[in-house]
């Protein structure tokens, strides 16, 4: 099988995994951290050259303990710094994106921190790095029914019987990844 040239990964889990083993929450979104760091390199090594991650939904910023979302924008901080500081990022030219509501939520420093690291990718060419922050996907739901409205790539007509209608271009990763409690869900687009 040939390797996608998208892999989005939604994780989940990383409170269950601290409190699994005793630990707090904290420390299951350090070891997610980890994790994602291992998984980009790999992606790079096998020159998959666009990779999303959700890092976190609106609901992770306005619903949880402040010391928790306190600790996450810390950790978004000291990853994005050490981002933008990687060489391998610049060797191999990859673009970084943050796409949600992120100017909206987070603090001054983290966004500082993460307008440094898009300005400093934004010509690379090569690969794209995507992270998801404050992220629903209702914005961009809605902008593309906006844009398929305004203009249709077909007619618009009504569905024959026993179809849904739905003329929505499917999801563009090639691998989708969600992982929760003890199991992974993988998606082959």
């Amino acid at each position: 099988m040939p390797l996608p040239q998208h892999i989005a990964i939604i994780p989940d889990g990383n409170r269950r995994w601290a409190k699994k083993n005793g630990l707090p929450a904290f420390f299951g979104h350090r070891e997610g951290a980890k994790t994602t760091e291992k998984i980009l390199k790999t992606a790079l090594e096998l020159k998959i050259p666009y990779f999303t991650l959700w890092g976190c939904s609106i609901g992770n910023i306005t619903k949880r303990d402040k010391k928790e979302v306190d600790f996450l924008f810390k950790l978004f901080e000291t990853n994005f710094k050490k981002l933008t500081k990687d060489k391998e990022i610049h060797k191999n030219e990859m673009k970084i994106n943050v796409l949600g509501a992120w100017r909206q939520y987070f603090p001054e420093s983290t966004r500082r921190i993460i307008e440094e690291m898009m300005e400093k990718t934004k010509n690379y060419r090569r690969y794209q790095l995507t992270f998801l922050l404050a992220y629903s996907g209702l914005e961009e739901m809605a902008r593309a029914v906006g844009e398929i409205l305004a203009n249709p790539p077909l007619p618009v007509e009504s569905p024959p019987d026993g179809e849904s209608g739905s003329r929505l271009p499917r999801l563009a990763a090639g691998l989708a990844i969600g992982t929760s409690g003890d199991y992974i869900r993988v998606i082959h687009v």
